[in-house]
């Protein structure tokens, strides 16, 4: 083998070894594949059709709701799928003890304060010192910090929906104990959802927030206006793309998180 065709071949071998690595790096997230799938990133020449961008719908707020206490669940409120309006209660539990707790520290509290009211009138006498007399304050304090930490442990009894919106899924069930901290519903928000899209990052020198844009759902088979609401704080160096999330116009009650479709942008020519 000649000197030029084995420095062609090591070249072709190396280029080889560097585009097997690329293609293996890992992507960040299911929405770039979404992205890397519906748009092949060719540079920054423009074509005469823009290509399209894949774009997936999120909740603005998703949550799961965990147990704030160990103890068995005595009743679920809601199924998977159903909504729910802030402040329902969702899930609760069996607080017998804790209310057996209530009514023992609202006696100790009694019987502090009476003994306390007993002190003051035998002071009139000068029957008590005064040491005596704070110390049965002290009490009468101590008794109505132990009502209100069991009072405040009641609320654990009931999970309330902390904001309208649907469940996602339920993670336990009636009649089962529980322990503290363990994850009970997953719910989300889905009067506002959100547009997530990968571009390429050198759209950034034209596009900003507030452009407006068309969306293509491929579960409703409709299309939808859109605009730009953020724009990435990081440009993915591997893939060169940024993401950007936009906002779907009026309201669309057959939408829902997780749908995914094609957005398409009026791209500037470029001179």
């Amino acid at each position: 083998m000649t000197h030029t065709a084995r420095s062609a071949y090591e070249h072709a071998r190396q280029t080889q070894r560097q585009d097997r690595h690329c293609f293996n790096r890992p992507t960040r997230s299911l929405y770039l594949i979404l992205f890397l799938l519906g748009l092949e990133l060719t540079g920054p020449a423009v074509a005469d059709t823009p290509p399209p961008v894949r774009a997936l719908l999120v909740p603005a707020v998703e949550s799961t709701l965990s147990s704030r206490m160990a103890g068995r669940i005595t009743k679920i409120s809601v199924r998977e799928g159903d909504r729910f309006k802030e402040g329902d209660p969702l899930i609760s539990f069996d607080c017998e003890i804790q209310d057996s707790y209530l009514k023992k520290s609202r006696a100790k509290l009694l019987a502090a304060e009476k003994t306390h009211q007993s002190n003051q009138l035998l002071r009139d006498y000068q029957s008590i010192s005064d040491l005596d007399i704070d110390l049965s304050a002290a009490e009468v304090q101590t008794a109505k910090a132990d009502v209100a930490i069991i009072r405040s442990k009641l609320k654990y009894c009931q999970i309330n929906a902390p904001f309208d919106g649907r469940v996602i899924e339920l993670m336990a069930h009636a009649h089962e104990s529980v322990s503290e901290h363990q994850p009970l519903v997953s719910i989300l928000d889905d009067r506002n959802l959100e547009v997530q899209l990968y571009i390429p990052s050198w759209w950034l020198s034209w596009l900003k927030a507030g452009e407006k844009f068309s969306i293509k759902i491929d579960e409703t088979g409709k299309t939808y206006s859109a605009s730009v609401v953020r724009l990435g704080a990081r440009v993915d160096a591997a893939s060169q793309s940024i993401e950007i999330t936009a906002v779907i116009t009026g309201q669309n009650p057959e939408l829902l998180a997780g749908m995914s479709g094609v957005a398409f942008f009026d791209i500037p020519d470029r001179k």
